[in-house]
């Protein structure tokens, strides 16, 4: 029997516990039905074993979902409308072997040149068993500061840019995120809190690791009516837009809801053969690097027109520009001028 069989059966067993200790509370306390979403918001280990139990074994529908969203908004320690004219920025993660990691920091510090923006990541301990680093352990280490409750609109309005570590502003997902790490799979928590960002942007940028997903998750943000939201997910495992093959993007405005899909060389990029040439690195500091030389324009080809690809699309759904084509334009501007690499040295140099 293969880890991931045993992971799973580890889980279940937690969960067969949890849910009899879940149980007696209810049993006990009389609790009613509205009584029993506060418990779950108020107690980790309850509420995880009951979430587990229906999304953690089994494939999630738009209404699992939904479900967890309203859960997560909840729980949300910061949400009001002070930064709503902003644009939020997050990924749920593509297959380990392709992961594209840099790709969000490059974006998002490119786009907070033209328009207030926020990006929403974890640790790696907090981000379901999806590798050794993720988005907070690369901020970090290049030097950005994260910000929190008290000192949020300080730092965003001086630099135009924040970076969300997702336990600070979720408290659900601050609660249990050891017991999430120790599953060794995504969790729905990954696509559900990409949705639900604390500030209520009016757009939003979201990288989404499936098409499925991609069409349950603009189901759900097209009920909050945004401004402008844009979903797109590679077909090749990959959680942005692809150089590699086709692309499914889905454009939102208010409620509307139009799906695109693409080819690389429909917007002048030439297509790659394997997507080892846009892959991640093994280590921190190498990761580190690739943003770092990419915002210099001095990496690779690919790794450079693969962020340009995601934030041309971007800087559309931030409506700085009226398409994507202009998007790509104005995203290579800014990186071939220099403009986005003095917007990173203006975000460590304080």
């Amino acid at each position: 029997m293969n880890q991931f069989c045993h992971k799973i059966i580890n889980t279940y067993t937690y969960i067969k516990v949890k849910m009899r200790k879940s149980q007696q509370i209810i049993n006990n306390k009389c609790v009613s039905q509205e009584q029993l979403q506060d418990l779950l918001i108020k107690n980790d280990e309850v509420f995880f074993s009951f979430i587990s139990s229906f999304y953690a074994l089994k494939p999630w529908t738009e209404n699992d979902l939904l479900d967890v969203y309203n859960l997560l908004k909840k729980s949300n320690k910061f949400l009001h409308n002070t930064f709503t004219d902003s644009i939020s920025i997050t990924a749920t993660g593509g297959e380990l072997n392709t992961r594209t990691l840099y790709v969000t920091p490059v974006v998002s510090i490119l786009l907070s040149a033209f328009k207030s923006t926020f990006l929403q990541g974890n640790t790696a301990i907090s981000g379901c068993g999806c590798g050794n680093f993720a988005e907070a352990d690369i901020m970090k280490e290049l030097g950005i500061e994260f910000v929190n409750q008290t000192n949020v609109s300080n730092i965003f309005h001086k630099d135009n840019f924040a970076f969300l570590h997702a336990l600070t502003f979720h408290s659900l997902l601050g609660n249990y995120h050891e017991i999430r790490a120790n599953l060794g799979f995504r969790d729905i928590f990954k696509v559900a809190s990409s949705l639900a960002d604390p500030f209520l942007s009016s757009n939003l940028f979201i990288c989404v690791y499936s098409e499925e997903q991609l069409r349950y998750s603009a189901a759900i943000l097209a009920k909050r009516k945004p401004k402008h939201a844009v979903l797109v997910t590679g077909l090749e495992g990959i959680d942005e837009a692809s150089l590699k093959g086709k692309t499914i993007l889905a454009d939102i405005k208010n409620n509307n809801i139009a799906y695109i899909e693409f080819l690389p060389s429909m917007y002048g990029f030439d297509c790659i053969d394997s997507l080892s040439e846009v892959g991640s690195v093994s280590t921190l500091t190498d990761e580190c690097n690739i943003i770092v030389d990419i915002l210099k324009n001095h990496e690779q080809r690919e790794k450079t027109q693969f962020c340009i690809l995601n934030a041309g699309i971007a800087l559309y759904a931030a409506d700085i520009v009226k398409s994507i084509e202009k998007g790509i334009e104005l995203a290579r501007q800014t990186i071939e001028s220099g403009q986005a690499y003095n917007k990173y040295l203006s975000l460590i140099n304080h």
